[in-house]
C-alpha cells in the first residue's frame, strides 16, 4: 500500500473518535453545528499540541542519549563480528 495513503486513512480512523466527542458535547450542551466544529477544532489543536511535545523530546532524547547508544551498538556489532575484514 502507498506510504502516502496509508498515512491518510490512519489519520482518518483516529479522528473518528474526536468526531464522535465533539458529537457527544454538542448534543450534552444542547448547541448547534458551530459549537460542534469548534469543540472539533479544539479536540485537534490539543491533539496537534501534544503531537508536538512528544515530538521534541523524541527530538531531544535522540540528540542527547539516543544517538551515542545506537553508535556504541553498532560499534560493538562491527568489533563482535570483526569487521570490517582484514585483508
Amino acid at each position: 500500500m502507498n506510504d502516502n495513503r496509508n498515512l491518510v486513512l490512519t489519520w482518518g480512523f483516529a479522528l473518528v473518535p474526536y468526531a464522535l466527542v465533539a458529537w457527544g458535547y454538542k448534543k450534552l450542551t444542547g448547541g448547534d453545528d458551530g459549537d460542534y466544529w469548534i469543540a472539533f477544532g479544539v479536540l485537534i489543536a490539543v491533539r496537534l499540541f501534544f503531537s508536538l511535545i512528544e515530538m521534541l523530546g523524541g527530538i531531544l532524547a535522540w540528540r542527547v542519549y539516543g544517538k551515542g547508544l545506537a553508535v556504541t551498538g553498532l560499534h560493538e556489532f562491527l568489533r563482535s563480528n570483526e569487521f570490517p575484514k582484514r585483508v
